[in-house]
């Protein structure tokens, strides 16, 4: 008994993680076209050229590795 029940989970977690990994593409896709489409141009329409500004440094999802350029190296140039 014990060695059927280690050959059953392998063998589910090979049919069960495909489904998991498609549902989690389609979700990551979906909330992408959301959040562009909806969220953001409602930003864009709220805050105007700043919500532009700060799309220019600031990645969508992955956060950048080395600091930026930005609004934010300006102002601790001009408060030094």
């Amino acid at each position: 008994m014990k060695q059927a029940r280690s050959l059953v989970l392998p063998f589910a977690a090979l049919v069960v993680i495909p489904g998991i990994l498609v549902w989690a593409a389609l979700f990551f896709v979906i909330n992408t076209v959301y959040f562009h489409y909806s969220e953001e141009k409602g930003l864009e329409s709220r805050f105007g050229d700043e919500y532009l500004e700060y799309k220019k440094h600031v990645p969508m999802w992955l956060p950048r590795l080395a600091a930026s350029e930005g609004a934010g190296a300006k102002k601790s140039k001009a408060g030094a």
